[in-house]
């Protein structure tokens, strides 16, 4: 048996005949907290532009409205195909991962901050008034347009695939799947300040990032999602009729617990990731009524100060 027959024998051996929901959930949380980074340098690269005038200060306002709207749109048709070849679809959404972050290869770069020399310090001028809209910055904003809405969208199938698939195989660790992966939708605030970062300075270091841990991922679901599952007295095969994209949709609108559950995820999203991006503008307003306050007990005794 030569080199490459034993390599081959190798690498067959390594994929599993016998299914692990925790293994499968494991690599769809690295995927999901992945593409939480994507979002974040597509919000980052809008950002900078606003920073320095290349686009209108309520562009973020306008844009994250849009990019929701049209993945609710979108989400219920994309979670639903190709639910007959789910093994399929989660590897290749998982390798759309790579292909939609490599498109920041062709974005232009962003347009440097003025900067003045204040007491031997460079201070970078952030208030720069909008005046019109340049070819660089309309390619660079439908560019990150188009990224964001496909990180969306990867996000949605990605979820509604596995959590599919998990529950098809093991319904009874349904609640552990669905909390895991909430989980890992939040733990990507954990990282505000470093993915802030990397999209500031060099967004190549966050596509390398992404590249590499969802490659390891996708190499993990391959072999760890079976190619056939087999139909014994402790699994049986679920059938595929019935899953029309209609009667799909209205069992989903038609349940209650379903539908509040995702509200509910969505105003945490929202709530978490709201406070993250803002939380710099918090501090300082935090800043701001705590000396108008300390400003106003200083008039009055400290008995009132500490009633007020």
């Amino acid at each position: 048996m030569g080199i490459f027959d034993k390599a081959k024998t190798k690498v067959q051996s390594w994929h599993k005949l016998e299914i692990v929901p925790k293994n499968i959930r494991d690599s769809t949380m690295g995927n999901i907290i992945n593409l939480t980074m994507t979002e974040h340098c597509a919000y980052r690269i809008v950002s900078q532009d606003v920073e320095v005038g290349a686009l209108p200060g309520y562009t973020l306002f306008l844009l994250i409205p849009l990019v929701a709207m049209i993945e609710a749109l979108l989400a219920p048709w994309v979670a639903w195909l190709g639910y007959k070849t789910r093994r399929k679809m989660i590897l290749t959404w998982s390798l759309g991962i790579i292909g939609i972050s490599s498109a920041w290869l062709f974005l232009p770069s962003p347009i440097n901050l003025e900067q003045t020399e204040i007491c031997n310090s460079t201070n970078s001028n952030t208030e720069i008034m909008y005046t019109e809209l340049s070819m660089r910055t309309s390619i660079r904003v439908m560019l990150t347009i188009g990224m964001a809405i496909s990180f969306c969208l990867a996000r949605v199938a990605t979820w509604s695939h596995v959590i599919a698939y998990t529950d098809d195989i093991a319904p009874e660790r349904m609640s552990v799947h669905v909390g895991i992966l909430i989980i890992a939708r939040v733990l990507g605030l954990l990282f505000h300040n470093f993915l802030s970062q990397a999209a500031d300075q060099n967004i190549l270091v966050a596509l390398v990032i992404i590249t590499v841990f969802t490659t390891l991922n996708t190499l993990r679901l391959y072999f760890e999602i079976p190619k056939v599952i087999q139909d014994t007295g402790a699994l049986k095969a679920i059938p595929m009729n019935d899953r029309g994209y209609f009667k799909s949709l209205k069992r989903v609108l038609f349940n209650f617990v379903a539908v509040s559950q995702m509200i509910a995820m969505g105003l945490l999203a929202a709530a978490l990731w709201g406070f993250g991006y803002n939380q710099e503008e918090i501090i300082k307003m935090r800043s701001t009524v705590e000396g108008i306050f300390t400003s106003v007990c200083s008039g009055y005794h400290d008995d009132v100060c500490f009633t007020v």
